[in-house]
Formats: structure tokens, C-alpha cells, sequence
């Protein structure tokens, strides 16, 4: 398929008229009947405004590969595109709501447990707790153990507040599109 039959088909596709390309490329409609019947190609610059326009890449325009033909029942319009693509943008957000929902469940969870088993085990609170006297009692590899679990928690804590605090929203896009 040459360039201008590609250019004619993906105008089609738009429900463009030739005086609208030519409006949006700004040209002159006979300009783009030249392009279309392949008396004259388009600027490079033209090239590039056509292609956003029309909704499709240079390569596509430029190659020379037919356009696959497809059914009328597997054509996807333009118009349809961009509301799947709303679609997506829209379960991109929900993904985002429950990534944000999830780092604080999580965040609970590490929070919670930490600052109990702290607790317990330095000053004795609550039923089952540790007083320091008990602590000091425990052999070193008990302490290490107790102590690491301890700083683990606090630690995650930390880092999961602060990558979510410094995860920008394209970031968290990536993150969601990555899983998905």
C-alpha cells in the first residue's frame, strides 16, 4: 500500500474529510488529495502532525506493509480505543487506591506488633510481657532473636512509609502495570 492510500485509509478511520486533515495539518485541501492519489508526499513536518492526527505511528504510515484487513466484528474504533483506554486509566486508579490501602494495612501490621512486643518486653505490660529482669535472663542468642524481630518491624515500618511517601503517582502507575 503506498503512502497516500494509507493516508486516505487511516482519514477514513477518523471520519475525517480531506478539508479537515488539512484544517489540522494546515495545509490547503488539494494539498492533501495530491498526498492521497500520490502526486506529491508530505513534508517530513507534515508527516509527523498527520500522524497524530490520524492516530497512528510514522512507521506504520511510512512502511510498506499492508494494512491488515479485519472483520467488521473484530474493528475497533477510534472512538472505542479511547474508551477502553479511559477504562484502563480508570482501573489504573482503583489499582493505585488499592496499593495505597494496602501499604497501610500493612503498615498496621508491622506497627502494631512492634510497639506491643516492645513494650511487653522492656517494662512487663499486659499478660505474658517481659520484665527487664526476665530479659536479662534470656541466654544472648534469645536477646539477638527478640531484638531483631523488634528492629525488623520497626524497621520495615520505616522504609514502607517512606518509599510510599516518595513514590511519585507515574511511579505507582509502573508499580500496579508491573503486577498486572
Amino acid at each position: 500500500m503506498t503512502l497516500g492510500e494509507k493516508i486516505k485509509y487511516y482519514r477514513k478511520n477518523e471520519n475525517l474529510s480531506q478539508e479537515n486533515l488539512a484544517e489540522k495539518v494546515g495545509v490547503s485541501r488539494q494539498a492533501v488529495t495530491k498526498w492521497e492519489s500520490n502526486k506529491s508526499s508530505p513534508s517530513t513536518e507534515n508527516l509527523i502532525i498527520i500522524s497524530e492526527v490520524l492516530d497512528v505511528s510514522i512507521k506504520d504510515l511510512t512502511s510498506n506493509t499492508p494494512i491488515p484487513r479485519k472483520n467488521k466484528s473484530n474493528k475497533i474504533g477510534i472512538r472505542d480505543k479511547r474508551f477502553y483506554n479511559s477504562f484502563f486509566d480508570e482501573e489504573k486508579i482503583i489499582c493505585e487506591r488499592k496499593y495505597d490501602f494496602y501499604s497501610l494495612i500493612i503498615g498496621l501490621f508491622i506497627i502494631i506488633p512492634s510497639v506491643v512486643l516492645f513494650h511487653d518486653l522492656t517494662n512487663g505490660f499486659g499478660t505474658g510481657g517481659m520484665t527487664f529482669m526476665e530479659l536479662a535472663k534470656l541466654s544472648f542468642a534469645g536477646k539477638g532473636v527478640i531484638l531483631l524481630v523488634r528492629n525488623i518491624l520497626i524497621f520495615g515500618l520505616m522504609i514502607s512509609f517512606v518509599i510510599k511517601s516518595y513514590l511519585s503517582k507515574e511511579e505507582k502507575y509502573k508499580l500496579v502495570n508491573k503486577k498486572n
